[in-house]
């Protein structure tokens, strides 16, 4: 039976599982409408606007300012932690492998995602994680007393690890290895929140805040990062500049935050290389968004309809 329901105020209201075959909805609003499993053949949705209520769109506002902290946080992180461990605070012994190693594994990773793509970078990081876990337990097991060869292979015990972790007095490779972990970490943090919180700005909140998101994330983290290595970099001589490592900080957060937006226009692109992040934000976007999941839309009109924000999975 034709039900006329065009040109009305839908917003938020439930059609699921109803006979809706030859509706017409055109020119209403059916933002955050749920049409899940409804018999919509043939019905008529020309110029309807779908997607997200205004408290879908505040909520979603709320995720993108956390993706950006984290973000922010990320890149700090990963900027700060060689330069924190480069000089430790119980002594002024100077160590440039913390930052060599830090470089190496950010380089590494950040190649790879900008070439190979997300899933294949990612894929490559867990691996690499595994086998390094896989020869600290193998060398760990190897190391003894009986000869200098086997002795130092003690450092990579497990406890000398725990020590690392908890409090920084683990063995040199023990340190070593677990801030060039915890920068892979960062790095993977700052790539995916990044694009994540850039491309859910871009379609459910508004496209002009790409710009404010990046600038505030480099901003914040510029900030907390720059006092935390002005700190630092006291303990630093002064042949070694140590003023230089707080521009050093600052660019080396600014570059790895615009790579993370540039990264995100690939996933706006559609970049098959990036669909995993594609398909994160489409899910956390459809959130609330009008749905069509596992509806009839067979013969539906939808010419000049928006559809921001919304699911049509199983349609």
């Amino acid at each position: 039976m034709f039900q006329n329901l065009a040109r009305r105020n839908h917003q938020g209201r439930s059609f699921k599982n109803q006979n809706l075959a030859g509706a017409d909805f055109s020119h209403s609003d059916i933002r955050s409408a749920d049409f899940t499993g409804a018999n919509l053949a043939g019905a008529d949705f020309t110029h309807a606007k779908a997607g997200l209520q205004t408290f879908w769109v505040i909520a979603m506002f709320g995720v993108v300012v956390l993706l950006t902290v984290i973000a922010a946080a990320a890149a700090t992180i990963d900027a700060i932690l060689p330069i924190e461990t480069l000089a430790p605070k119980r002594s002024l012994e100077f160590n440039i492998m913390p930052v060599v190693l830090s470089i190496a594994t950010n380089l590494v990773f950040l190649v790879l995602t900008v070439r190979e793509g997300v899933q294949k970078a990612l894929g490559f990081a867990v691996t690499g994680v595994a086998v390094v876990i896989i020869l600290i337990a193998i060398l760990g097991g190897i190391g003894s007393d009986h000869n200098s060869v086997t002795s130092a292979l003690r450092s990579f015990r497990f406890g000398h690890f725990v020590s690392a972790i908890a409090d920084g007095t683990g063995s040199q490779a023990a340190n070593l290895i677990i801030m060039s972990l915890a920068t892979l970490m960062a790095a993977i943090a700052l790539v995916v929140a990044l694009s994540l919180a850039v491309t859910l700005a871009t379609i459910a909140v508004h496209e002009k805040l790409r710009t404010l998101i990046v600038a505030g994330a480099g901003i914040g983290g510029g900030i907390v990062g720059g006092i935390s290595v002005h700190n630092s970099v006291r303990y630093f001589d002064r042949h070694l500049w140590p003023h230089l490592w707080i521009v050093g900080f600052l660019i080396v957060i600014g570059a790895l935050l615009l790579l993370g937006d540039r990264i995100a226009m690939r996933v706006l692109a559609e970049d098959e290389k990036y669909e995993l992040i594609r398909q994160i934000a489409i899910f956390i976007a459809a959130i609330g968004g009008t749905s069509f999941r596992g509806a009839d839309l067979s013969e539906a009109n939808f010419t000049y309809a928006s559809l921001p924000c919304t699911d049509i999975r199983f349609a």
